[in-house]
């Protein structure tokens, strides 16, 4: 890091590193709610746009489209994964506007949590019924297993 930032502007380096710390207090909260779920999907998720993106073990896969990821029987859109028109992933939170090419049903908001923070095996989990995986399912393979690579590189929920 520099410290000539900090010397700076002292009030918005304290203000950053301030965000921070409430970004990893949220990250290690043992909340329960639909919003704790979110936010931890969307962390996850911007770690694997990160990598599908930039890492050369992924630069070969051509194929786009849309994961979506879903809450409940009333399927609650959490967030989606879209290949945009410059050929880059992207992550969104909410419902997209239009028909996804997969879509991943969380049953409930624990479930999404331990998915999140990596407690769950997703194999089990969609024979169980946990998880409901519905459409290109290649994709979500593809898509999943950055996602894997991703939390054991980077993981801070370690």
């Amino acid at each position: 890091p520099e410290f000539r930032f900090i010397f700076n502007s002292p009030i918005q380096s304290l203000l950053k590193i301030q965000r921070i710390f409430n970004l990893i207090k949220n990250l290690h909260s043992q909340s329960n709610s639909e919003k704790q779920l979110s936010f931890l999907l969307y962390v996850g998720l911007e770690a694997t746009v990160s990598y599908l993106n930039f890492d050369d073990r992924f630069k070969g896969f051509e194929e786009g489209g849309c994961i979506q990821f879903l809450l409940g029987k009333k399927e609650i859109g959490l967030a989606f994964l879209l290949k945009n028109e410059k050929g880059l992933w992207v992550n969104r939170v909410g419902q997209f506007q239009g028909n996804p090419n997969v879509k991943l049903i969380f049953k409930d908001v624990q479930l999404g949590i331990d998915a999140c923070a990596g407690k769950l095996d997703d194999k089990v989990a969609l024979s169980t019924g946990d998880f409901i995986a519905k459409g290109r399912i290649p994709l979500l393979d593809f898509v999943g297993y950055a996602s894997r690579v991703a939390f054991s590189e980077i993981s801070i929920l370690k």
